[in-house]
């Protein structure tokens, strides 16, 4: 079922959320240094941040989806101690949490073997695919954390727990397209286009290390980059409404479903 929304509302909050932690990142020099403590410390500052965005989005798409700006952050009023404890569990332990962590380490190494002009070593990059695709898969299941957290928070920490990943497994064959059409399959295009012209520049800088450097190709990787920002920030606001549309759909199905299976 098509339901209305107002993707403003939930796009702003999404740039408010952002734009917080990378005020957080800044002040404590988590963006420039290697310090690791101090990149946790900025990292699970951000998730607090992220973690009242997402549940003032979810507890609106689900109560006023047409509401204001203003309606949507007046759901932070009710977020509770054990809710945000639940998802913030759940989300700390998702790739997201985990890349978060490790984002320091891959721009460390990624930034030297630029300069030396190699490339990332084999054993890393594979590592690193693994823990991508188990967290991607992670988060799959783990979808709709916010909703049910936003619309059963009257259950037991233990009972929301559990009902997160029975509500991912129940709507994962729509969950999964959803993501690969929004997120995966835009975000594999962007890498692939900036993996190849980085590699041509870095080609022709072993051919003639004496040439300039590319301007053009810098230009068009900056370009690109924010282009993809922008687009994951749309992308994100819409699949947010999306995964609002299959759990609705779903919650109001549960009794028909009960009242099938009593039946039979």
């Amino acid at each position: 079922m098509k339901r209305d929304y107002k993707l403003s509302s939930i796009i702003i909050i999404n740039l408010i959320a952002a734009f917080i932690s990378a005020i957080i990142s800044k002040i404590l020099g988590a963006d420039n240094n290697q310090n690791t403590i101090t990149y946790i410390i900025a990292s699970l500052l951000s998730l607090i941040i992220t973690t009242i965005a997402g549940f003032a989005i979810a507890r609106g798409l689900l109560k006023n989806r047409m509401g204001s700006l203003g309606e949507y952050l007046d759901n932070v009023n009710f977020l509770n101690f054990k809710v945000f404890a639940l998802v913030f569990v759940i989300s700390l332990i998702s790739s997201a949490g985990l890349l978060s962590f490790l984002l320091t380490p891959i721009k460390n190494l990624t930034v030297n073997s630029l300069e030396k002009g190699s490339y990332l070593p084999i054993n890393y990059i594979i590592a690193l695919a693994i823990l991508t695709i188990f967290g991607a898969i992670y988060d799959i299941f783990t979808a709709y954390k916010f909703f049910v957290a936003a619309d059963k928070d009257q259950l037991s920490f233990g009972a929301l727990f559990k009902e997160v990943f029975v509500v991912g497994k129940d709507l994962f064959k729509k969950t999964l397209p959803t993501y690969i059409k929004l997120i995966i399959l835009p975000a594999i295009i962007y890498i692939v286009i900036l993996v190849a012209t980085v590699r041509s520049q870095m080609t022709h800088y072993v051919l003639n290390p004496a040439m300039d450097a590319p301007m053009g190709a810098i230009a068009f990787i900056l370009v690109l980059s924010l282009a993809f920002s922008i687009y994951i920030f749309v992308a994100t606001a819409i699949l947010q409404a999306k995964l609002s549309n299959f759990y609705l759909d779903y919650i109001r199905d549960i009794p028909e479903i009960e009242a099938s299976i009593e039946e039979n």
